[in-house]
């Protein structure tokens, strides 16, 4: 009896121990999830902390305005985004082309041209270039906005939507074809129809703007600034005169001074320059030619090639050929005037010179209220 009851006391502290060391082992458990619970909480809210503090940190600010780096990404991904679908688009028209069809050697050369650009243009190498050039751009968007503001440009809703369809390949005032029962035979590609549209904007809408994570209306905000723009232009560009002292000139290049002063005394003689220019343009030497000029402004010459010979133009009597003009690169230059008045500019010419109105506000806009930051940090590569 004596055994039993000492076996039955024995019993009830080991359960009893049991249950202790089953409980401390439950808090220890409980404790030990509470733990890390904390960490990850600690951890999780640094994350996301330093994710949001990431995409708010600015890359740029126009004047008031700031860029922030989570703008600048979706919009990078959207650049390149579009830049890989014209590099697809390239590559599939390159595959179509004849190789071996010699009169489609031209078309070749250019789309090999702009694949090749577009391939450099995304590279890792160049991601720091295009990264610089998409900010630009909407650091320039930014300015258009803001001048288009204080000058009270607005567009018309019915306009932005149009260049948003235009975009797309959609004219809704595009006069269809008509209808006919007979089947003919036509290169002419017919007009998108509504629905088409609409079927090729809700694939552009997935297949470019949904990947990129760009937003429909920061698009359409492109296409509206690109209308503000090209109105500010306009209003930029009000006092830019129209008419400027141009020359009309045939430039006639040699290899030697000598061979130059002959070309000269032959025009000043009376020879046909004409004449003499298809003689350079068809003899052995790769240094001799001749070419004749438009009307040109003052400028484009000391541009294109040096202000030396800007100023000969400009100088040399009417009619006649100028003494020789020793070039770093490219031989021997003689001027030759056929032409020097005032006269209306070209169209291009005209439109260079707005552009120039426009870009020198750019540039004086960015100095004034632009501030670049460390957008370095924030460039993708892919």
């Amino acid at each position: 009896m004596a055994k039993e009851q000492i076996n039955k006391i024995v019993n009830r502290r080991q359960l009893a121990r049991r249950e202790r060391e089953q409980h401390t082992q439950r808090m220890l458990v409980w404790i030990t999830a509470g733990v890390l619970a904390v960490i990850l909480l600690i951890i999780g809210y640094g994350v996301v902390t330093e994710l949001l503090i990431k995409a708010r940190r600015p890359v740029a600010r126009v004047g008031a305005v700031t860029i922030t780096t989570k703008d600048y990404q979706s919009r990078l991904r959207y650049e390149r985004k579009m830049r890989n679908y014209e590099l697809m688009q390239y590559q599939m028209y390159l595959s179509q082309v004849d190789a071996t069809d010699e009169t489609m050697a031209y078309f070749t050369q250019q789309l090999q041209y702009q694949i090749s650009n577009l391939e450099s243009q995304l590279s890792a190498d160049m991601a720091e270039t295009f990264g610089k050039q998409v900010l630009d751009r909407m650091i320039e968007e930014e300015l258009v906005r803001k001048e288009s503001q204080e000058r009270s440009i607005a567009l018309e809703q019915d306009t932005i939507d149009r260049e948003v369809e235009l975009t797309i390949g959609y004219d809704r005032d595009a006069t269809p074809a008509p209808t006919s029962e007979v089947v003919t035979e036509t290169t002419e590609q017919q007009p998108m129809t509504e629905a088409e549209y609409k079927k090729a904007y809700g694939n552009f809408k997935t297949n470019i703007l949904a990947p990129s994570q760009f937003p429909e209306a920061d698009y359409r905000n492109i296409i509206t600034v690109g209308l503000l723009q090209e109105k500010l232009l306009t209003v930029l560009a009000q006092d830019v005169i129209s008419t400027a002292e141009q020359v009309q000139v045939t430039l006639l290049v040699t290899d030697t001074e000598v061979g130059a002063q002959t070309l000269r005394d032959q025009i000043n003689e009376g020879a046909n320059v004409v004449s003499m220019t298809n003689d350079l343009n068809s003899d052995a030497s790769d240094v001799s030619y001749g070419y004749e000029l438009p009307w040109v402004p003052a400028g484009y010459l000391s541009e294109q090639l040096s202000a030396e010979i800007e100023s000969v133009a400009f100088n040399t009597p009417l009619g006649k050929a100028s003494d020789p003009i020793s070039q770093t690169i490219g031989g021997f230059y003689v001027v030759y005037v056929q032409g020097h008045e005032v006269r209306e500019l070209s169209e291009s010419f005209f439109e260079d010179a707005r552009q120039a109105k426009y870009n020198e506000w750019l540039e004086q806009q960015k100095a004034a209220i632009v501030e670049y930051l460390n957008w370095e940090e924030a460039v993708l590569t892919d």
